[in-house]
């Protein structure tokens, strides 16, 4: 290896990570990035890998003083030391380079810098293949890659973007679920299957009322819950009240639904300093990163959540339970199921899964792609997916319905026949319609723990 450069270990590159990486995702770049890589990729089949990876090089340095202020300080002798290398080790360290930089221009670049020079190295491999960087510093940056993912805020625009996109996959799997038949809404649930309700209640918090009801199915321990509770935050503006309301599917135990439920206010109030959206939504990402990484258990659960903010209804979910307004007659959804997908069939986290080192299965393996607590797979996230409602939207007769995935499982009912069904019994309290719900699920087949939560507010 050539001389001026140090050599490349664990220690080195956490180093390298902690000073060059302290810019936010910026998607701006992302246009020109693309086109830069292009032009090198298409260039390597007809060049010598030494002026094709200066001029790459020099490509970078020229952005980093306008794009990438985080790295500043990066040495421009050392970068273009690199040019100098022989292909398969310049390959090596441009790969490396990519999974370190966080930046997408400079991401970009080095991956195409990386193909490159394992293109020009041997023409007829695939270059994949020819990066020939050792396993454990590629499993290191791997996992400080994948780290940095859950844990960096995200900017204003990558989060007005996300908001609009997690609605728009929330509608589409509404339009792509089928109705059961063999479930009717209309019917009343038998007398001898409320004994199965392990808890129901009714209250109001705050200018919200609510109706919560837990049912056990073929199981030895009731493991789903819920959160009802107040908090409030603090910010330049003052203090104000949040209405917190959601369910917890426990998976493999209590412990971890348990844990979220006593830590996620407490947590959550402390990361949210301003109240734009964009803080919100960040607070809101990280507080579920943050409670993961603190939990010391074996379990996991999934947890979908409504946070009433100032205006705002934020909707977080991490699984497959599912959130959804009923809105005179009307069925809206506002979460999309966290599921790995397969191959044959990708799920809008198949991507995220496969980024986070993990793997997919078929069809009639799929597994949930977010959750709390301990992950058993590698791949899996504990982010929420999040979406917004305006409390203006709840007109009267509109109600925010929460469910567990047992309610769904192999197509035992849709979300629009479980509104349907709140619908017929709106003139009941709001625990019998959760009742309703929740017994409805294991008269058409579930045996699996579920629960339901509706929240009406007050007007």
């Amino acid at each position: 290896m050539h001389s001026s450069l140090p050599a490349l270990t664990p220690s080195l590159i956490k180093c390298e990570w902690d000073r060059y990486i302290k810019d936010r995702y910026n998607p701006t770049v992302a246009e020109n990035a693309l086109r830069a890589a292009q032009k090198i990729v298409s260039d390597a089949s007809s060049g010598d890998v030494l002026p094709l990876t200066r001029r790459c090089l020099e490509t970078l340095s020229s952005q980093i003083d306008r794009d990438i202020p985080s790295m500043r300080s990066v040495p421009k002798a050392y970068l273009m030391d690199i040019g100098s290398l022989p292909p398969a080790i310049a390959s090596g360290l441009f790969f490396t380079a990519s999974l370190l930089v966080n930046n997408l221009f400079a991401r970009t670049l080095f991956g195409a810098a990386s193909l490159a020079s394992a293109y020009c190295s041997s023409r007829n491999k695939n270059a994949q293949n020819l990066l020939t960087f050792p396993p454990d510093i590629k499993s290191f940056c791997n996992d400080l890659a994948v780290e940095k993912r859950e844990t960096c805020p995200r900017s204003v625009q990558h989060v007005q973007i996300s908001l609009t996109r997690q609605a728009a996959y929330a509608e589409e799997q509404l339009m792509q679920e089928r109705d059961n038949p063999l479930y009717q809404p209309s019917r009343p649930i038998h007398k001898q299957t409320k004994q199965f309700i392990t808890d129901s209640a009714e209250g109001t918090l705050g200018p919200f009322c609510f109706g919560v009801s837990l049912f056990q199915g073929n199981t030895r321990k009731m493991t789903n819950g819920g959160i009802i509770e107040k908090a409030s935050i603090t910010t330049a503006e003052g203090t104000l009240p949040i209405y917190i309301f959601g369910i917890l599917d426990g998976q493999n135990g209590t412990a971890a639904a348990q844990f979220f439920k006593e830590h996620f206010a407490k947590t959550f109030c402390a990361k949210v300093e301003n109240l734009t959206d964009s803080d919100i939504w960040n607070g809101l990402k990280l507080t579920f990163v943050e409670l993961t990484k603190q939990y010391t258990g074996d379990d996991s659960c999934t947890a979908a959540l409504a946070v009433a903010v100032q205006n705002n209804l934020w909707i977080a979910n991490a699984g497959n339970s599912r959130l959804f307004l009923r809105q005179h007659k009307k069925t809206v959804a506002l979460s999309e199921d966290a599921l790995s997908g397969s191959y044959e069939h990708p799920s809008n986290f198949t991507r995220s899964i496969l980024n986070r080192g993990g793997t997919i299965q078929s069809d009639e393996q799929l597994t949930i792609a977010r959750s709390i607590g301990k992950h058993h797979k590698k791949g899996l996230s504990s982010r929420p997916k999040i979406t917004c409602v305006p409390l203006s939207t709840f007109t009267r007769g509109t109600e925010l319905i929460i469910t567990s995935q047992g309610i769904f499982e192999q197509g035992i009912s849709s979300t629009r026949q479980v509104v349907a069904r709140a619908d017929h019994n709106s003139h009941l309290p709001l625990s019998q319609i959760t009742t309703q719900i929740v017994g409805a699920s294991y008269e058409a087949g579930s045996r699996a723990n579920v629960s339901a939560l509706i929240v009406r507010l007050m007007l």
